[in-house]
């Protein structure tokens, strides 16, 4: 698998192609790039999902075409758009990881990972508590891809 290396920044909450040097953009680091895209691209809102305070676009991409892509396959992105504005409880961070586990099932399904170990908590002080995000993806070949998304949804959430 070959792709565009994009990175996440947290200050400003975007993502960007990473250059090399040679100003050629670097392709390395495919599962990372995959994870960010996976994550940070908001799959449409199930109709049963409730969206989130002043929200009426259940989103989602262009492709998404009946709960499958143009190739057939599962919805692309993420859920987590669905957290903004919930409160800091433990039924947030469950639906967390629910929706990360469900943005990369992809990837096993079409055998670019073997298996992730996905672990979602709570940081920080109560008045600007956050949820973090640390990712293993594990490749048939038994090498890993370790990620962390340390100011995921900061701010975003309201203290309970």
């Amino acid at each position: 698998m070959v792709d565009i290396r994009t990175v996440f920044d947290p200050s400003d909450f975007v993502a960007d192609y990473l250059l090399l040097p040679s100003g050629q953009l670097d392709n390395s680091r495919d599962i990372a790039t995959a994870i960010v895209i996976s994550l940070f691209t908001d799959r449409r809102a199930d109709d049963t999902d409730v969206l989130p305070l002043g929200e009426t676009d259940r989103r989602g991409v262009w492709s998404d075409v009946n709960g499958l892509d143009l190739y057939g396959v599962a919805r692309q992105g993420s859920r987590l758009w669905l957290l903004a504005r919930e409160k800091v409880v433990e039924d947030v961070r469950v639906r967390a990881e629910f929706y990360i586990t469900e943005a990369l099932q992809w990837m096993i399904d079409l055998g670019v990972v073997a298996r992730f170990a996905i672990d979602v908590a709570f940081a920080g002080p109560v008045e600007t508590r956050r949820l973090e995000a640390c990712i293993t993806a594990f490749r048939a070949d038994g090498t890993r891809v370790d990620l962390r998304f340390e100011r995921l949804w900061q701010d975003i959430l309201e203290t309970a």
